[in-house]
């Protein structure tokens, strides 16, 4: 009896460990599954983060040849105005110049004429106080 009793707790043993080890086995199994599936997420996740980061780099580098081609745009036109008012102000000056010198010409010409009509002015009055003197005298 002792033996059947042996056997019996053996057999006992032998099952209560088969199911143990059967047990940890699908412990084990849902710890690897359970690892996988967070190691998956993980993954994911990083492939999310990597796609918006480099949207946001998409975005960003569009933007900034955005506000470099305006900036460039922007430099030309200011460019173009300066160059503009520059040849303005050269027109502006030669214009000043050539009506200066223009009217310098026109009051020499004057200054000319008035000095003739002085000279002659002063001629006819020394001719008329010539006159005046041999009649009086």
């Amino acid at each position: 009896m002792r033996k059947k009793m042996q056997k019996r707790n053996f057999t006992e043993e032998l099952i209560v460990e088969n199911a143990f080890k059967e047990a940890l086995n699908i412990e084990k199994e849902q710890v690897q599954n359970i690892c996988k599936d967070v190691k998956e997420t993980e993954e994911h996740d990083a492939r999310q983060h990597r796609k918006y980061i480099d949207a946001m780099e998409n975005v960003y580098e569009t933007q900034f040849s955005l506000l470099a081609e305006s900036l460039a745009i922007e430099k030309k036109d200011a460019e173009e105005r300066l160059k503009a008012q520059k040849k303005v102000m050269r027109m502006m000056q030669q214009e000043f110049r050539e009506n200066l010198k223009k009217e310098i010409r026109e009051m020499q010409k004057n200054t000319v004429e008035i000095m003739k009509d002085t000279h002659f002015r002063e001629l006819d009055a020394e001719q008329y106080k010539a006159k005046m003197r041999q009649k009086f005298r």
